[in-house]
């Protein structure tokens, strides 16, 4: 690689960086490398015969969270450290920035309540 760097360097050129992969969503808190390609996760709502997911991200360990939220899906399928809250802020503007998710609310389907949602588009 420093032959390279050199070589590079010497035509007064840089190593050109790889763009981000914008279909895969990184887990911040999910552990070592820990994410997932956006289309994993269309195909877990399609085959839970969803349209749309509770976010349900608590700050408890798994055993408290709901079994029907995004929380539990992502604490359970993609992350290393699943007794940590997975749906923040970043992984949920990343997934509607694909364009295939958006921001909503629903009646949570233990609750009734109105809460949170992830739906999508």
């Amino acid at each position: 690689m420093n032959q390279l760097e050199k070589a590079l360097e010497a035509r007064n050129t840089e190593v050109p960086e790889s763009p981000a992969d914008l279909q895969w969503i990184n887990l911040p808190h999910g552990g070592s490398q820990a994410g997932f390609y956006v289309g994993r996760l269309v195909d877990a709502f399609n085959q839970e015969g969803v349209r749309e997911k509770v976010i349900g991200g608590i700050h408890k360990g798994l055993a408290e969270v709901k079994t029907h939220s995004l929380d539990f899906l992502l604490r359970t399928r993609y992350a290393k450290t699943p007794d940590t809250k997975q749906v923040v802020a970043a992984v949920i503007d990343d997934l509607v920035s694909t364009g295939l998710f958006q921001r909503s609310t629903m009646s949570d389907p233990e609750t009734g309540k109105a809460v949170d949602s992830l739906a999508l588009t």
